[in-house]
């Protein structure tokens, strides 16, 4: 199996928790399907001491999103913030840093400068996705 596919989450709501609970609890199915690990190396949020019932670690939880958006090792970025902004400045940074983007922000993705640009990068990113097993840009 290949190596792992390093993965950022921004966002550590409700939503961001879950997510966190299901690639933990389907790693090996995720891997299989995949073809390699997917590993969540960081997690963004402001609010670092509130108690989601999942603990962050191993992946290391920090207050700015530079820590997931500018690491050159993290391939993959989930964004699970909501709203306009600063999820749609977040999505453009992360295309521009050429990460492939995960998310169901339908106001960001509904306004046209943030869908206009990420399907600018949807190409590449669908490809470098494809290998690691994971859809982006709706595909």
């Amino acid at each position: 199996m290949a190596g792992a596919v390093k993965v950022g989450l921004l966002g550590f709501g409700t939503i961001g928790a879950g997510v966190v609970k299901l690639l933990r609890a389907h790693r090996a199915e995720i891997a299989s399907r995949a073809g390699r690990p997917i590993d969540l190396v960081t997690i963004a949020d402001l609010d670092l001491t509130t108690d989601r019932g999942v603990p962050a670690a191993p992946a290391r939880l920090v207050p700015d999103a530079r820590a997931v958006l500018e690491d050159p090792d993290i391939a993959i970025v989930i964004e699970l913030i909501g709203g306009y902004e600063p999820a749609r400045r977040f999505v453009l940074a992360a295309i521009r840093n050429r990460k492939d983007i995960v998310t169901a922000n339908k106001a960001c993705m509904a306004r046209r400068s943030c869908a206009r640009r990420s399907g600018t990068a949807c190409a590449s990113a669908s490809r470098r996705a494809s290998a690691a097993g994971s859809p982006s840009c709706g595909r």
